[in-house]
């Protein structure tokens, strides 16, 4: 697959409008996880700081916070798993 194309392009930030960014909580279910892992994170942190855009990072309720606020995520949804 061609990275930047699809509904998941970074394109996007260029041609939609929007305040927040989403990142799924399968990034922080291995929160001390392979170093790339976390280049990834903080990429999409970094990037999304960079244009303006809040971060909301899902979680679920055994992420340690502390971890993702030292990643500087502006907003932690933690959630129960069921």
């Amino acid at each position: 697959k061609e990275f930047g194309a699809g509904y998941g392009s970074l394109s996007l930030f260029n041609r939609i409008a929007f305040e927040f960014i989403e990142i799924a909580e399968i990034f922080t279910h291995d929160e001390q996880g392979s170093d790339s892992n976390q280049s990834v994170l903080k990429s999409i942190i970094d990037l999304s700081h960079r244009l303006g855009v809040k971060v909301v990072m899902k979680a679920d309720e055994n992420t340690d916070s502390t971890y993702l606020r030292t990643l500087q995520c502006d907003y932690i949804q933690q959630s129960r798993r069921q």
